[in-house]
């Protein structure tokens, strides 16, 4: 590996050390592994989201200084009709990425069971 001190770290550089098994055991919280896997998911996506929103903010201070943007003019934008379009599609792709794996299990259980998706909410619904 490359002296970080004066050298930038190769993408696969970045990628073995983020892929670097921790020294000693694992901290568990939850008994399930599934639920382990869960937490686990949400804090680095909330650690992802943190990064990302500091960016913004510091791209949007940028652009204010420089005198690209007003203050508020991001806070004031109203998309056009395409742009609402074309964020609502980014939002239904990334909602399907997101709970794929559960679409899969429930795709998994109709087989199985050879249920429609009604008929298991309706069994659902019963055992509650």
């Amino acid at each position: 590996m490359t002296d970080q001190s004066n050298e930038k770290l190769s993408p696969s550089e970045i990628a073995q050390i983020a892929n670097t098994k921790a020294q000693g055991k694992r901290p568990q919280y939850f008994a399930d592994p599934m639920d382990e896997h869960s937490f686990s998911m949400s804090m680095t996506l909330m650690a992802e989201l943190a990064v990302a929103r500091e960016r913004i903010d510091t791209l949007e201070r940028i652009l204010v200084q420089k005198g690209v943007l007003q203050e508020g003019d991001v806070e004031g934008y109203v998309p056009d009709a395409q742009a609402g379009e074309e964020r609502q599609q980014a939002q239904v792709e990334y909602s399907a990425r997101m709970f794929r794996s559960l679409q899969q299990q429930v795709e998994a259980m109709a087989e199985k069971n050879s249920l429609s998706m009604h008929e298991m909410a309706q069994r659902l619904a019963q055992n509650e």
